[in-house]
């Protein structure tokens, strides 16, 4: 089993789709409390997390 663990810093967020070596998290409307900000993206254990 391989362990991934990656981190993505983005300056302004505006993403519809995410992903990080395979796993994918899309949204339909960028969240508010994202949109514009600066938002750290890691991958660990299989999972995003924002």
């Amino acid at each position: 089993m391989v362990m991934k663990k990656t981190t993505i810093f983005m300056q302004s967020f505006n993403a519809q789709l995410i992903s990080i070596a395979g796993i994918y998290k899309r949204f339909d409307v960028v969240p508010i409390k994202l949109y514009a900000c600066q938002v750290m993206i890691d991958l660990s254990d299989g999972k995003l997390r924002l």
